[in-house]
């Protein structure tokens, strides 16, 4: 069985005719005419990838791509084409031209990025944490604008003229131990209850028994 990381360098000849790469001429060329030679298992294998990242990988929840594993491919045939295609690429972003022959070109390329295909793993990575800081970010405005603002309880005495000032504690070197109205924080009802929530999920899926050094949960 031919690993990823070796990708097409092992294709027999059958595989050959059916990677799916574009195979071009000894001048280099993609096509006698410049224009590209639409390969018919090239198009049918991209458009079942295409419904396998629309079903598994909706841009609504993956809006800046997803790294779809051989593994969860539906069918062996897809999951070699799709190495092929990773290799192929970065051969093609190396330089190195294959001895069959064999490439991905520019259109190809263009074509598995548009449905949100990601090349490397570290890409999705990447993505993924983006979109966490982004929906963190939009958890964090809407805790401020749900925040009720602190209101000062009639019953609290106003500050005796005869207190120290803060400069005054300063200078004389002492210390005041007393919180200020802005420092103390507010306790968030619904930011409370949503913490809960993701505190239950991670120790009953992330228990720290096995997962000492913490987890990352998707959204």
């Amino acid at each position: 069985q031919r690993t990823e990381g070796e990708g097409a360098a092992q294709l027999n000849n059958d595989d050959e005719r059916e990677s799916g790469a574009m195979e071009i001429g000894k001048d280099g060329s993609e096509s006698e005419k410049g224009q590209e030679v639409i390969n018919p298992f090239w198009e049918d294998k991209f458009n079942m990838m295409k419904q396998h990242m629309q079903y598994h990988y909706p841009k609504s929840r993956y809006p800046n791509g997803a790294y779809v594993n051989a593994s969860e491919c539906p069918n062996k045939p897809l999951a070699s084409w799709l190495k092929n295609q990773r290799y192929f690429y970065r051969m093609k972003q190396k330089g190195i031209k294959l001895s069959n022959n064999q490439t991905l070109s520019d259109h190809q390329i263009q074509k598995l990025e548009s449905i949100g295909f990601l090349w490397e793993e570290y890409d999705y990575i990447k993505a993924r944490e983006a979109e966490a800081e982004a929906a963190l970010a939009l958890i964090s405005a809407r805790a401020r604008v749900s925040a009720p603002a602190p209101a000062r309880s009639a019953s609290t005495p106003a500050p005796s003229a005869s207190a120290p000032a803060e400069s005054e504690l300063q200078d004389k070197g002492g210390e005041d131990h007393s919180e200020s109205e802005d420092e103390r924080e507010e306790v968030n009802p619904f930011w409370e209850r949503k913490f809960d929530m993701l505190k239950d999920h991670m120790e009953r899926h992330y228990p720290k028994s096995r997962f000492r050094n913490g987890a990352y949960v998707a959204p």
